[in-house]
């Protein structure tokens, strides 16, 4: 879009010049303005030629501290010459002819600010090209430099389409280089960005003013942009305010873009600060080292402007993604958290009524007892259901295995509905070969699978409703189809029927029972499927495990022992007096304490022969406990060991396996299971 117009040069160039005096004045400099008179007009495009001597004047003023500065116009045969001047610093000869490439820096040099002489000396140079001419510098170190520009006289040698005569005096962009200019030496950042507070921050730092406006300019529409000129100030900046993105020039005085990038890397505000890297250097070598440093893009300049604003893009959602998920992660681990405290906090509560109603039913069986039993069994599988839920969800629960026939597994299934079976009168068909269906698995889990989808089964079908569960080989899996006629499962439902916490509101229940199951299943290589015609067609489920070849485990054999002396240690006093009452009244005789050092007293007279201790006391807990117990060797017989808890993680049965626990039992206690771990303990030996 040039337009070429005779010009009166001598009169807009000592305008253009004329702007600057007052800066260049209020710094402590002179400027001398030497415009020869000719009355030939000279072809140029008037925004272009203010353009280039706007940049060589404000380049003059950056590198020039003292002395003067010079703008000179003369005519000679067939040119026009155009130089300015300075006793400025100076440049090295071995970079003068460097100075006019694009993005090119002369580092180490003394200057008002560090722009460098990059994008502005390039245009100059393409802007005097377009007239025909030819641009040169001389330079000398500590003397200062001149810029010379020579245009030719006359017309012939521009395009013809492109000469005109615009008849205005305005000078269109001299005001914009001088208000540039005089913040050198104040302003040093700056923020941009037009609509909205929701969008990205994006930290730009480059010392190249030029650069910094540009990319601004590229950004600002997308982003809220904050540009500051060098890398103490943009680490300064992200410690404040970390940005989404941060954008480095490599080069640049004081902290440059690479040990910027190590002080971001060690903070741990900052370390996730996605940083893109630009830089000069285009070689292998100097992308590696960027992207070794931790930068997570490293871009080479010149650069097409579509192609960084994509790269961009793509940081800004890969932080925010990042982002999205640690937010993910860290709420589920409060849930996991919350869950975890929530259930183990219940079970000592839940230990007093459950001991305490099995004790009833023992001493005095009655409907009421019988309701009780059952209200605080279904408030414990509440518990046990939202403690599952949180290992599974963090990987925490492991399984015990052993080989078994699966119909063992069911029967144990059956057993564990039982109780809802019969309130429902629900028929259940089991069709499941005695043998020849081994498989490798934790007994008690697969039986819990099984037995949710059979409670299902049971809650969604009416009163006398037939359920069968038939067994079957299918390739080297057992294969497990447990269907009801019941209320069936509506097809939209059925995508999210194994989700946590679907609960259908026709029943009680946390909606988390398919959730266990289709983990258990899978821990187990298994898999799981829920088919369903629609509403009021009843439900299909199907499972899959692999068999195995060998023989059923084969558990130990133990003789039946005499009744115990039973050693007590409980820090919860209701839980301690339930448990008590209650092995009592299955004839043990039972020493209480309520923490170790009693203990340890009363071991002395007692001479237990089984410890019931709980983990969590106070002062010691109950591993410590057990091992000062042994180290007594006050019993005349082998004391055993075993752990009734509110601590169920895998870590703490292992814990109390290493420190010799027979058993790790977690409340609330099951008395008959719990009696079945005693009387199934070795007989002591004499010592």
């Amino acid at each position: 879009n040039m337009c070429f117009e005779p010009t009166p040069l001598s009169i807009l160039t000592a305008d253009v010049a004329a702007t600057f005096r007052s800066l260049i004045e209020r710094a402590g400099l002179e400027i001398e303005v030497d415009c020869e008179t000719f009355d030939e007009l000279v072809y140029v495009d008037r925004q272009a030629w203010e353009q280039i001597l706007l940049n060589l004047l404000s380049n003059a003023y950056k590198f020039t501290f003292e002395g003067k500065i010079a703008v000179s116009l003369r005519r000679d045969v067939e040119h026009v010459r155009l130089e300015v001047r300075d006793t400025g610093v100076g440049i090295d000869p071995a970079h003068l002819e460097l100075v006019f490439d694009r993005f090119a820096r002369v580092d180490g040099e003394k200057a008002r600010s560090y722009d460098g002489s990059g994008i502005g000396l390039a245009l100059v140079r393409e802007l005097v090209k377009l007239h025909g001419g030819v641009i040169g510098a001389s330079s000398k170190r500590g003397a200062g430099t001149t810029f010379t520009v020579r245009i030719p006289l006359g017309s012939a040698h521009l395009p013809a389409e492109h000469l005109a005569y615009r008849a205005t005096n305005e000078l269109d962009g001299a005001d914009a280089f001088v208000r540039d200019a005089a913040t050198w030496s104040s302003d040093r950042r700056s923020e941009q960005g037009g609509r909205g507070a929701d969008r990205p921050r994006v930290l730009l730092v480059d010392d190249n003013r030029d650069m910094r406006a540009y990319l601004a300019s590229l950004l600002q529409e997308d982003c809220i942009v904050h540009a500051v000129a060098n890398g103490d100030d943009a680490l300064d900046a992200a410690r404040r305010n970390p940005p989404a993105l941060i954008v480095a020039d490599i080069m640049m005085p004081g902290l440059d873009g690479l040990a910027l990038l190590r002080e971001l890397r060690t903070e741990p505000l900052t370390k996730h600060i996605p940083v893109i890297i630009l830089s000069a250097r285009a070689a292998d070598e100097a992308r590696i080292d960027g992207l070794v440093a931790g930068a997570d893009d490293y871009i080479v300049k010149p650069f097409c402007a579509r192609e960084l604003r994509a790269r961009i893009r793509t940081q800004l959602e890969l932080s925010r993604a990042r982002l999205e998920i640690g937010e993910a992660r860290a709420a589920t681990r409060a849930k996991d958290d919350f869950l975890s405290l929530l259930g183990h906090e219940l079970r000592n509560p839940l230990a007093v009524l459950s001991t305490t109603v099995q004790a009833m039913m023992l001493v005095a069986p009655s409907e009421q007892a019988d309701l009780m039993e059952r209200a605080v069994g279904d408030l414990s599988r509440f518990v046990d259901d939202l403690l599952d839920m949180s290992r599974l969800s963090r990987g925490k629960l492991q399984l015990s295995r052993e080989r078994v026939e699966l119909s063992a597994v069911l029967d144990r299934a059956m057993e564990r509905v039982r109780v809802l079976v019969s309130e429902r009168q629900t028929q259940v068909f089991l069709r499941a070969p005695r043998t020849g269906f081994l498989i490798d698995c934790d007994p008690e889990r697969l039986a819990q699978a099984f037995a949710n989808v059979l409670a299902n089964a049971a809650k969604f079908s009416e009163p006398n409703a037939r359920v069968t569960v038939d067994a079957s080989h299918r390739g080297e899996c057992a294969r497990v189809v447990i269907s009801d006629a019941g209320c069936g499962i509506e097809p939209e439902r059925l995508a999210t029927v194994f989700d946590a916490f679907e609960a259908t509101g026709r029943t009680t229940g946390l909606g988390v029972g398919l959730a266990i199951t289709r983990n258990l299943v899978e821990l187990h290589l298994g898999t799981i499927e829920i088919r369903s015609e629609g509403a009021g067609r009843g439900t299909e489920c199907v499972i899959e495990l692999p068999l195995q070849a060998g023989e059923v485990s084969r558990p130990a054999t133990s003789t039946r022992p005499r009744r115990r002396r039973v050693l007590l240690v409980e820090d919860n006093h209701d839980t301690a007096i339930a448990l008590q009452h209650a092995l009592q009244q299955l004839g043990y005789q039972v020493a209480l304490a309520h923490n170790g050092p009693v203990a340890l007293t009363v071991a002395r007279s007692f001479q237990p022969d089984v410890a019931l201790l709980d983990i969590g006391l106070p002062v010691m807990d109950g591993w410590e406990l057990a091992r000062r117990l042994r180290e007594l060797k006050v019993p005349s017989r082998e004391l055993h060991f075993v752990a009734v808890t509110a601590r169920d993680q895998t870590e703490d049965k292992q814990k109390s396996a290493d420190a010799g626990f027979a058993e790790h039992l977690v409340k609330p206690v099951d008395l008959a299971k719990l009696q079945r771990v005693v009387e199934s303990l070795p007989e002591p030996s004499v010592h």
